[in-house]
């Protein structure tokens, strides 16, 4: 009698996590805004090298969404920041 590979795994793990581990709210603390501070950084990084090392003009529908996810990436980074050096 084999196993399938793929219900092997999905009772693996289901067996194997923590109840409620794929459900859990994000912790709260400083450790929260950090990723998030560093996460966002890492995302205008990438969008602002895309759109400076691009070797064909994008349509002007492409550079309007680069451009509201940069500032939208921009005001996370800057509110997770803020958060950030909010005393508790």
């Amino acid at each position: 009698m084999a196993i399938e590979p793929e219900l092997f795994f999905v009772t693996l793990i289901t067996v194997t996590a923590k109840p409620g581990a794929f459900m859990s709210a994000p912790k709260a603390g400083k450790g929260r805004w950090v990723r998030t501070a560093v996460l966002t950084a890492a995302v205008c990084a990438w969008q602002i090298y895309d759109m400076a090392t691009a070797t064909e003009a994008p349509s002007q529908a492409m550079k309007l969404l680069q451009l509201f996810l940069l500032a939208c990436a921009g005001i996370a980074c800057l509110g997770s920041l803020v958060m950030l050096a909010r005393p508790d």
